[in-house]
């Protein structure tokens, strides 16, 4: 694009085109010409592939399309029109970072026209520096041409070809035997294979890492879903069965006629909520980073204090302190228990654990903490891969050391924990990560959906907060950029404070390369852990 404006109210978007988009012929028709990208062709694929708009679109981010735009219409040969289905001004002009979690990119829907749409299928047209060969075969491999001339990166790279090795062994032997340039391999795997100059760690996005955190699921807090106003009723979940040490019960004060037991185990004075949210911090401030890094992750990673917030982020400081919040997320006075939370915890500091967890009203005596009951950490490979069990394994030591009861909980992510967080019953705390899984979505942005109700029916953290929910419609309709900034910083406060999340570590964000590899500075991409770009791959 090249400008971009939003009409008064926000509820629709004008973008006028580079002049010149030229639609890139695959190999084999090279004399075709499909012409240039215009508003025309523009506004046909958000129509067809947005599923508020085509009911039959399978494109994967179909539904994305459509939760965040109604339809597009043509303005002129190089203007298009967005209509948005609720003002959202951070995520505009729309780049490969994503509007709504979309970031792919767009293809020339009219030559199923043209051709009929088993070619349309098998041929992608776009307008990147790279085009297809007919060398595509899904689950096999593709290979990839660039074109001598791009508006803006021609690529150094003439011919890629991208290859589906499911199996890790097999990638592993590519690169010794050198028939494969560039892999995708675990951390856990790294050892014996990145041993000198010929086979490294390349970093594909310099700067961005990958993060992993605890989620203390269960925590429910809404009850009346921030979209459709429907009730919800929290306090019917099985995580609401019994007490749960880390799971704060609002409705206990609340909805007393509601709630499933009697919560007696409260320090004098103190709400279920207060109660619950030492603990977890409690379990945050033991986690000893600075040992898991040097230990696990063998000083490559670098640590994470909460799903939002650690070093590399925009806005990290570590000497800054949060406010004290109520659980609506209006500031309170600070007194007592409550305290404010320095985003920069000291690590592995059991001591302040064990205070904590006393004035939670769980004291540690004849060997074991009083009250407490069992905890079991779910951890889960995840984006940063299998090492995430490793970490999960000495974070649950470390909670032994408190005198807690810790149980091994083994279940499949996928076919058990997955629908449970969905369904909102989940009550372990589970090592993996929510909706932000890089260090590099902008400061004006709002924070995950998936911490409150707008993302039923589908997946979320298990946890839900009013608070976020008011954050993030103030954020997506306020224009001034400054005040976006305010209110994230203050969305990541209200959630240091609460303890949604107990940050762990960091990992760089890249793939295993042989030496004729000499660099990859790709894009910075929030939901991306190695890169996209290859027309940034530069040879030795």
């Amino acid at each position: 694009a090249e400008s971009w404006s939003f009409n008064s109210t926000g509820t629709s978007v004008d973008i006028t085109l580079r002049e010149g988009l030229k639609w890139q012929s695959p190999v084999g028709y090279e004399e075709y010409d499909f012409g240039d990208l215009n508003a025309d062709g523009l506004a046909r694929w958000v129509n067809s592939s947005s599923t508020r708009t085509n009911l039959s679109s399978t494109y994967v981010d179909g539904p994305v399309l459509g939760s965040t735009f109604t339809a597009a219409t043509v303005v002129d040969e190089l203007t298009f029109r967005l209509f948005l289905a609720k003002p959202y001004f951070p995520c505009l002009p729309l780049t490969q970072a994503g509007c709504g979690s979309s970031g792919r990119g767009i293809h020339n829907v009219s030559t199923v026209d043209l051709f009929g749409e088993g070619w349309a299928t098998a041929h992608h047209i776009g307008t990147g520096p790279y085009v297809h060969g007919d060398e595509c075969a899904a689950g096999d491999r593709c290979t990839l041409y660039a074109v001598p001339e791009h508006w803006r990166k021609v690529a150094s790279v003439a011919v890629v070809q991208a290859l589906q090795m499911p199996d890790v062994n097999t990638r592993i032997a590519g690169l010794r035997n050198g028939s494969v340039d560039l892999a995708d391999v675990d951390f856990t795997q790294r050892p014996g294979l990145v041993n000198d100059d010929s086979i490294r760690f390349l970093q594909t996005q310099p700067g961005g890492y990958i993060g992993q955190s605890v989620i203390f699921s269960g925590n429910l807090w809404e009850e009346f879903h921030a979209s459709t106003g429907e009730p919800l009723e929290p306090w019917n979940s099985p995580a609401y069965d019994y007490d749960i040490a880390w799971i704060g019960d609002p409705w206990q004060e609340q909805r007393p006629d509601s709630v499933r037991y009697n919560d007696t185990n409260n320090p004098d004075g103190m709400t279920d909520m207060e109660q619950a949210r030492l603990v977890r911090l409690a379990l945050s401030v033991a986690i000893d980073r600075d040992v898991i890094d040097s230990g696990v992750l063998r000083g490559e990673g670098i640590p994470l204090y909460s799903e939002y917030m650690g070093p590399g982020y925009p806005g990290w400081d570590p000497e800054r302190v949060t406010e004290c919040y109520d659980k609506f997320g209006y500031v309170i006075d600070c007194s007592g228990t409550l305290q404010p939370v320095r985003w920069q915890l000291e690590d592995g500091d059991l001591d302040a654990a064990d205070a904590l967890l006393e004035a939670a009203g769980y004291p540690f005596a004849f060997g074991s903490r009083q009250g407490f009951g069992q905890i079991a950490l779910q951890s889960y490979a995840a984006d940063t891969g299998d090492v995430g069990r490793s970490v999960g394994r000495r974070i649950t030591e470390t909670w032994a050391e408190l005198g807690i009861q810790v149980i091994q909980v083994v279940e499949d992510y996928p076919s058990v924990i997955s629908p449970r967080m969905q369904a909102r019953t989940q009550r372990w705390p589970v090592l993996m990560n929510g909706d932000i899984t890089s260090n590099s979505v902008p400061l004006d942005w709002p924070l995950p959906k998936a911490d409150f109700s707008q993302s039923r029916p589908g997946w979320g953290t298990g946890f839900e907060s009013r608070a976020a929910a008011i954050w993030y419609f103030q954020m997506i309709g306020e224009k001034d950029r400054e005040r976006r900034e305010e209110l994230h910083m203050a969305w990541v406060d209200y959630s240091l404070f609460w303890a949604q999340y107990a940050g762990v570590y960091q990992l760089p964000k890249g793939m295993i390369a042989t030496s004729r590899v000499q660099s990859w500075d790709s894009y910075q991409l929030p939901n991306s852990s190695s890169a996209l770009n290859p027309e940034f791959i530069v040879l030795n």
